[in-house]
């Protein structure tokens, strides 16, 4: 599955602990920002695919999977309730609160380890076309990764 993802998706970084004990099952993670843009994605397409770089990494995507669910400003409540709805796993420690005060955004994927890493210089931005810089910092970015030309 995860060395065939393509198309329109989200690049985001998570700690490579975090992204192994997620792998194979949804799981739910957080982000300190807003990501609207990967909601109104996921809402428009029905499907996004999620590229993931460990922290601390080489620049190279080393997990990718499909995009599930995306939650802005969640409480408590939003989180036990997108939990239950999408069956995931929390994959955080017990004292990390998922809907804290630095928490803006959760998220659910379905992830894989790739075969295959790639550079993440290959996804492209879908704001302004150009590839993700080498050194892109933590943030989330909205990109699209082509499919191989014959």
């Amino acid at each position: 599955m995860a060395t065939e993802t393509f198309g329109a998706g989200v690049f985001a970084r998570n700690h490579i602990k975090y992204l192994n004990r997620a792998c194979g099952k949804r799981a739910l993670f957080r982000s300190q920002r807003r990501w609207v843009g990967a909601r109104e994605l996921l809402a428009a397409d029905g499907a996004a695919s999620i590229y993931l770089c460990p922290i601390p990494g080489d620049g190279l995507i080393h997990f990718a999977g499909k995009l599930v669910a995306v939650e802005i400003d969640p409480s408590e409540a939003s989180m036990s309730a997108l939990l239950e709805k999408t069956k995931a796993r929390n994959v955080a420690p017990k004292e990390e609160a998922l809907w804290n005060g630095a928490c803006q955004t959760l998220y659910v994927v379905e992830i894989e380890p790739l075969t295959e890493p790639f550079p993440m210089t290959e996804l492209v931005k879908l704001n302004d076309g150009q590839p993700l810089s080498a050194d892109y910092g933590y943030s989330y970015s909205l990109v699209r990764r082509n499919a191989p030309q014959p």
